[in-house]
């Protein structure tokens, strides 16, 4: 029997990560190296506030955190991310890549959606972006809400790892 339905296909599978509501993870396989090494002064001097970044080594950039999507750029080139406890997160992938007016990134997500650790927000066709733009990617508290938040060592780190302490 035919079916006329297509099966739905996921295009960018999950990681699978259970992380309580104040963990921080990481957004991809990648070298995790200090904010102050970026190449654009307004991450490097810790500007939008304090964070790390990320040397990606695939696609698909996740969400950190358990939480809800409170901004979601048109462009795709980044995520505001409200925590459970209040803490607020900005995945800024790459550099001036806002001039790229979404060329290169497929958004995965929407505005105000609930969102778990792990959960893809974008693919980057990483040929075609990496071609203009340094795709070094940030991951900024922009609110700690009167939390202390400290990142672990720097280094290789693979996605779904708790990143936070």
């Amino acid at each position: 029997m035919l079916s006329i339905f297509k099966k739905k296909e996921t295009a960018v599978p999950k990681a699978s990560v259970h992380v309580s509501d104040d963990e921080i993870t990481a957004i991809a396989d990648a070298v995790m190296i200090p904010l102050e090494e970026v190449k654009d002064d307004a991450f490097a001097q810790k500007m939008m506030g304090d964070g790390v970044a990320f040397e990606l080594k695939e696609d698909v950039v996740l969400s950190p955190c358990n939480g809800t999507l409170s901004a979601v750029f048109p462009t795709g080139h980044a995520y505001g991310l409200t925590m459970k406890n209040g803490v607020e997160l900005l995945v800024h992938v790459g550099i001036n890549t806002v001039s790229s007016k979404g060329d290169g990134f497929k958004v995965l997500v929407e505005q105000d959606q609930k969102v778990q650790a792990g959960d893809p927000l974008v693919k980057l066709d990483m040929k075609k972006l990496k071609a203009n733009y340094d795709m070094t990617t940030m991951l900024i508290i922009t609110d700690p809400n009167e939390k202390e938040i400290r990142f672990i060592d720097y280094g290789e780190v693979e996605k779904g790892q708790k990143i936070s302490r």
